[in-house]
């Protein structure tokens, strides 16, 4: 039941479909690592590249919708979670021009009920970081890869956001919602137009240190997964931001990652 229903709401492409039913042996070992981790009997924290690792969330899709229906969480955020898959598998497939997938660690997250789509943004309660003043909790946001990232879209998943985890987590005590993210990098007022929507993102945040990362999940979010810093030279140069980013990583430059936090 659980591969059925991942095989036709979850996967979008049928090539993806095709793949994932290519090997019964390799379907089987999913399932009884699936098993173990409805059970909380294994904590896996790296899976190699390839069909394994989405064959254990195939047999995970079950268990994701019974989990969060039990919160009375609606099938339709879970779906909308749960498709998210699709967009890693896009990425493996442009990085490496076969059918693969790599995250595993990521995407359990999606299928174990501790991560949620809500409008443009997704969603996660996390142990607070040093610097928030209050509460033992916030509610971390992550940006999804995909569609235009527009201030008005973001404010809505915002207030839906507060709505869901006050309804379905009522006893959280968590006061902000907090981002850390290459996209909140201060680094990029130097290379973008004021009126980009990534900055217009960046001002909804009130700014707090964070460690730098050299570029690294920036270099890695805007030209692939197998990129470092010192692969930039050879980085493609498609759009105007890769073209700017690319001139100041080699300047000696960097669009370290950024952090904010947002009351609630």
């Amino acid at each position: 039941m659980s591969v059925e229903l991942f095989l036709n709401e979850v996967l979008a492409r049928q090539e993806d479909r095709d793949w994932l039913m290519s090997n019964p042996q390799i379907l089987k070992e999913g399932e009884q690592i699936a098993h173990y981790v409805k059970t909380e009997q294994m904590v896996i924290t790296e899976m190699a590249p390839g069909l394994l690792p989405l064959a254990v969330l195939a047999h995970l899709t079950q268990h994701a919708l019974d989990v969060n229906a039990a919160r009375g969480i609606s099938r339709e955020i879970t779906m909308a979670t749960l498709r998210d898959v699709n967009v890693w598998l896009d990425g493996y497939y442009e990085q490496e021009g076969v059918r693969g997938f790599g995250e595993y660690c990521w995407l359990r997250n999606h299928f174990t009920g501790d991560l949620f789509k809500l409008g443009r943004l997704q969603f996660r309660l996390e142990w607070a970081a040093h610097f928030i003043p209050e509460g033992k909790q916030v509610i971390e946001t992550h940006i999804p890869r995909g569609g235009r990232l527009t201030k008005e879209d973001c404010l809505e998943s915002f207030a839906m956001a507060k709505e869901f985890f006050n309804k379905h987590f009522p006893d959280h005590d968590a006061k902000y919602f907090f981002c850390d993210s290459w996209l909140l990098s201060p680094d990029l007022q130097e290379i973008m137009e004021p009126d980009a929507n990534i900055l217009q993102f960046s001002k909804l945040w009130d700014h707090v240190p964070f460690h730098p990362d050299h570029s690294e999940q920036a270099v890695r979010h805007l030209y692939g997964v197998n990129y470092k810093r010192e692969h930039v030279v050879n980085a493609p140069e498609n759009t105007s931001l890769q073209r700017k980013a690319k001139a100041r990583i080699l300047a000696g430059g960097d669009i370290n990652i950024g952090a904010g936090m947002r009351k609630i």
